[in-house]
Parts: structure tokens; C-alpha cells; sequence
């Protein structure tokens, strides 16, 4: 299914989708972002929170980036 609502507003929590996809909100720089945990260490990018326009263009927090969790 295409929507731009997150999965986590679609799926029941009993769905093994969503179990797999926790989603964590974490403050990066000052941004606010929506995260995928991969392991205890990693976390991969999945949406930005922000109203600047530049920070779209940070390379660092693009969607699908992964960042170490001792950097936040």
C-alpha cells in the first residue's frame, strides 16, 4: 500500500509488519528524527522533522543514513 501515513498509523500492533518496524523519535544535531533501530549500536534515518529547508540537504541525516547511537 502507497501512503504517506506512517505504517505505524496503519497496522495493528499485533501485525508482525509493525513489530518489525519500531519507529523512535531521537534529537541529532538539534533535528528531530524519525529512526529504525537496526542493532544495539545502529539506528537507519527513516524521516526528517524540521521546518528549515536546509536541513534536507544535510547529507548526515538523509532518509536511509545510519547513524552510531553514541553520537546522540
Amino acid at each position: 500500500m502507497w501512503t504517506i501515513v506512517p505504517d505505524m498509523f496503519l497496522f495493528s500492533k499485533d501485525d508482525p509488519k509493525f513489530l518489525e518496524n519500531q519507529y523512535d523519535e531521537i534529537e541529532f544535531s538539534n533535528k528531530i528524527l524519525v529512526t529504525r533501530k537496526l542493532n544495539e549500536k545502529q539506528y537507519e534515518i527513516v524521516r526528517i522533522i524540521t521546518t528549515d529547508p536546509r536541513d534536507y540537504l544535510n547529507e548526515k541525516i538523509q532518509p536511509g543514513s545510519i547513524i552510531n547511537s553514541n553520537l546522540f
